[in-house]
């Protein structure tokens, strides 16, 4: 009987930060051994930071506005954070929680004050506004994300359950599902980690 595996392809997308990833890596082994194999092409693809345009069409499909009308909110938000895809998120889910950035329900309308958003102190990009994130957070919740970042960039399930009873009275595990809601850490099957290494930082 024919194989039905034989001749099929397989197309695999993987994502990493360069700046997470050195020459002595488990992934970097990895990538080379899938190099030296017979007959798979490997293709890397530095994502660059977003254009003007590209922060612009961003804003635009969040709040569901035509690009003509976020053009100019879009060239500010690019201005303080560099295109990052990250960082933009980030910036305006701040300039919603300070109400900069308002939505009328009675209007059905988005309103902003681009000089108010323009004069924002960012001294050091989005590491500021991730630390204001952050202090807006309980006692307890920052203190699970202090515990985690105690073991660096993430934790496995196993270790959390050695130190559980040395958290007195803190619920790390609510607390870090409670984190996973508001995306500041990932839960997998074995593990908790932060979701971007700037939160970590900040």
């Amino acid at each position: 009987a024919d194989d039905p595996i034989r001749g099929a392809n397989v197309f695999i997308v993987g994502t990493v930060r360069t700046n997470e990833v050195d020459n002595s890596s488990d992934l970097a082994d990895f990538l080379q051994q899938i190099r030296s194999c017979y007959n798979v092409t490997v293709t890397d693809m530095a994502l660059q930071d977003l254009s003007p345009a590209g922060v612009n069409v961003m804003i635009s499909e969040a709040l569901c506005y035509s690009q003509r009308l976020t053009r100019s909110l879009a060239g500010t938000v690019h201005h303080k954070t560099e295109g990052n895809p990250f960082f933009v998120k980030e910036f305006l889910n701040d300039l919603t929680v300070e109400n900069l950035l308002v939505y009328s329900f009675s209007e059905r309308t988005w309103d902003w004050d681009e000089e108010l958003i323009e004069s924002r102190t960012i001294s050091d990009g989005v590491a500021e506004i991730l630390t204001r994130k952050l202090l807006r957070l309980t006692k307890d919740e920052l203190s699970g994300l202090v515990m985690l970042s105690c073991f660096g960039s993430e934790v496995s399930l196993e270790v959390l359950a050695l130190v559980r009873s040395s958290c007195g009275n803190l619920d790390i595990m609510n607390t870090l599902d409670y984190l996973a809601k508001v995306r500041l850490v990932e839960r997998s099957d074995e593990k908790y980690c932060f979701v971007h290494d700037m939160i970590l930082h900040a």
